[in-house]
């Protein structure tokens, strides 16, 4: 629970949580994750998720880096 954790969960963070709930996720066998988009069909994003190295080719984490987007925040719930 993120509460216990000591932080308030923001809008990616909760957004991360819809997708892993929703939507398939994979690990692809060259190490990085699927992740299908929240609102385009038969949109997949790439996620590498560390453990030296997190990014995702959404357009969003560009503009954000080094905050997470929604995509990041799916694999760690999908993981846990």
């Amino acid at each position: 629970n993120c509460a216990l954790k000591g932080h308030n969960m923001d809008a990616r963070e909760r957004k991360g949580l819809e997708i892993s709930g929703l939507k398939p996720i994979s690990k692809h066998p060259d190490g990085y994750w699927l992740v299908p988009s929240q609102t385009t069909p038969n949109k997949v994003y790439r996620v590498r998720f560390g453990p030296d190295r997190y990014d995702c080719t959404c357009p969003h984490f560009e503009l954000i880096e080094p905050s997470w987007c929604k995509h990041l925040f799916a694999v760690r719930a999908h993981l846990e």
